[in-house]
């Protein structure tokens, strides 16, 4: 409104700029109406382009006579489910993030992790909200795709809030020290010390299924430690850009965008000559320098006893495993473990899981999306029309950002919350307060009546007679 004003001096008000915009973008993409015909053919030309690919898309009728309507589209290429089973672990993340779009609705998507420790997309879907009938389809599609049957050795993470109102300062630090731990021994020491601290807490982690996401407990099958959801929040701000544009202008930028992805990776993996990728290389290291404080002791074969700051480890190479289950977690080996194949004149690299290596990693990317033709060259499919989905308006103007809960530390996207924090003041060091509210500066910087008096005589511009 401001450039406006400036530079045509002429005065618009915020809804006139807001019919401007919305005038614009009907001129420059079209009406939504035209835009949901078109989506049969977009799908048509998918299937003709990507054979072996799932695009599964919805329909309803509210009646018999009534007009078709779009209700979810869910889309798998080929190339990124091969790619996932060839060069990625058995690990798969599912999220949803809202569109803002008029029709609002949900993207649904599913996530794994490549050797890189990086995101690498599977399928996602536009469905009309976050719900068991809309997720227990997705992953009906997403298991077929994947060729998941029973699910034995497979790990699917969920979204799901586990706050139950605890979110002081120290809590959170000791639920996050539970959570990664990797000893069952370490885990039973935190969580006494939770119980003291606030038994109700304790209580209330224990019920949630400390099995299904601590670390101390989960399967060392799938070689991946991972234990958030940070994946699919990555792939939604990846595509956060995208989500306010229509159907079709969304996923084929999302489409565009992860061939491109593909692309660049492929080329990353060419150009470097390490056996492990870049990430893990950085992991490696760090395990080595930390191997310096340790010291071992050969109990015979392949087997030691490794000593690290008092504590005393089990390594045994033969079955590539610690007795801190790092090594049988992550698949990389830990710092003990490091110092006992140093102590063979052996290659760390050698002994890090083949998932993790440059030559799997390659196995992911190998297959790229190919480029697709523009909305001029689609083939015009015959039929009823497509509608756009009901939605029910709400009042007021439609949110573009989430909920944000109490206890999540992330403040306007910068700054970090401060709640549950007990604050120290730098004055006097006692607790409860901070410099700016402190007693003793309060009285050590207190003005003389007279120098109060002068400074409000200043502010009103008036001169003290003599």
């Amino acid at each position: 409104m401001r450039e406006i004003n400036k530079q045509f001096g002429i005065p618009v008000s915020k809804h006139t700029c807001y019919r401007a915009r919305y005038a614009a973008r009907k001129t420059l993409r079209g009406s939504l109406i035209d835009h949901y015909h078109l989506l049969p053919s977009y799908i048509a030309e998918l299937k003709k382009v990507y054979s072996g690919s799932t695009f599964d898309l919805v329909l309803e009728r509210e009646t018999p006579d009534s007009l078709v309507k779009f209700k979810r589209l869910y889309i798998c290429f080929d190339s990124l489910a091969r790619g996932f089973l060839e060069g990625c672990r058995r690990v798969t993340c599912l999220d949803g993030c809202f569109l803002k779009t008029e029709m609002r609705g949900q993207l649904l998507c599913a996530v794994g992790k490549d050797g890189n420790n990086q995101m690498y997309p599977i399928a996602w879907a536009v469905v009309e909200g976050e719900n068991q009938a809309s997720w227990t389809w997705f992953i009906q599609l997403l298991m077929g795709d994947l060729g998941i049957q029973v699910g034995n050795g497979w790990t699917i993470m969920s979204d799901q809030q586990k706050k139950k109102g605890h979110s002081t300062g120290t809590l959170r630090m000791l639920f996050w020290n539970a959570v990664k731990c990797t000893t069952h021994q370490d885990f039973q020491q935190i969580m006494q010390q939770m119980t003291t601290l606030k038994p109700q807490a304790a209580q209330d982690f224990r019920n949630i299924g400390v099995k299904k996401f601590c670390r101390a407990y989960i399967s060392e099958t799938p070689k991946c430690e991972v234990i958030d959801n940070n994946v699919c929040e990555c792939f939604n701000s990846y595509i956060l850009q995208y989500r306010s544009e229509p159907t079709i202008d969304m996923l084929e930028d999302i489409r565009s965008t992860i061939m491109q992805r593909i692309v660049k990776k492929r080329e990353v993996a060419s150009d470097t000559t390490d056996q492990l990728c870049p990430r893990i290389r950085k992991l490696v290291e760090g395990n080595k320098l930390k191997s310096r404080t340790c010291s071992l002791r050969h109990a015979g074969e392949f087997q030691f006893e490794v000593t690290d700051f008092g504590n005393r480890f089990v390594v045994d190479i033969r079955s590539r495993s610690c007795s801190c289950r790092y090594w049988n977690i992550r698949g990389i080996p830990c710092s003990h473990a490091i110092t006992c194949i140093h102590w063979m004149k052996q290659d760390p690299v050698s002994f890090v899981t083949d998932w993790l290596k440059k030559d799997v990693y390659k196995r992911a990317y190998r297959n790229g999306i190919r480029p697709l033709n523009g909305r001029n060259l689609w083939t015009e499919v015959e039929g009823n029309y497509l509608f756009p989905p009901i939605v029910k308006k709400q009042p007021g103007r439609p949110k573009q950002k989430r909920r944000i809960d109490s206890s999540e530390k992330v403040v306007n996207g910068q700054r970090l919350s401060k709640k549950g924090v007990q604050m120290t003041c730098s004055i006097c060091h006692q607790v409860g307060h901070n410099r700016k509210t402190c007693v003793a500066q309060i009285e050590k910087h207190a003005p003389s009546r007279v120098d109060a008096l002068w400074k409000c005589v200043k502010m009103k511009g008036r001169v003290i007679p003599t």
